[in-house]
């Protein structure tokens, strides 16, 4: 399993990139190189949900690096949610710390799952508040505390664009992947 692993053009058409995206535009991506690593494709000027499509992948990237960008972009846009006064459950902070400690090998895999569901918990009780943002927060933490590292990082990156409007996140989570591959 490669940290910043390389994807071969021929690859991506076999995993079906053309049923999803316009040939000439991948084509375009790629440039005349038939192989670019993951960190060359987040440094380009493509839509990062793109790049996802490719490089989520336990043969691309490894899933500890993946985890490591998930869990570090949730703790920061926790961070600034609670320092703008937004209502985060406590279960919420909780599941980001067993995920922490899960990653450092200091929690179990039952500890995160119990963790995890708790998370999903408190995204289901805070829905009934009414305050939609609170709720997309917690419904991010609740992802990012995914035992799947493609599901922790995917997910919370389209409640954070898409529910909460927030490309910067996005941009946030771009930057922290490239940063967990170049520490890999």
């Amino acid at each position: 399993m490669t940290m910043d692993g390389a994807v071969d053009y021929r690859q991506i058409v076999k995993w079906g990139a053309f049923g999803l995206y316009d040939e000439n535009k991948v084509r375009a991506w790629w440039g005349e190189r038939n192989e670019l690593t993951a960190s060359e494709l987040l440094g380009k000027d493509i839509p990062l949900s793109r790049i996802l499509w490719v490089i989520l992948r336990d043969e691309v990237v490894s899933p500890a690096v993946v985890h490591r960008a998930a869990l570090d972009s949730a703790e920061s846009l926790l961070e600034r949610e609670l320092a703008d006064g937004t209502y985060v459950d406590l279960r919420s902070s909780y599941a980001l710390r067993i995920k922490r400690r899960w990653l450092e090998g200091q929690a179990s895999l039952g500890e995160l799952r119990h963790a995890q569901r708790r998370a999903a918990a408190a995204a289901a009780d805070v829905a009934e508040l009414g305050d939609d943002r609170a709720r997309h927060i917690a419904t991010l933490v609740s992802q990012a505390s995914s035992e799947d590292s493609a599901t922790a990082f995917r997910k919370q990156f389209y409640t954070a664009t898409q529910r909460l409007g927030q490309d910067d996140h996005g941009q946030l989570m771009r930057r922290n992947l490239i940063e967990a591959l170049a520490g890999s």
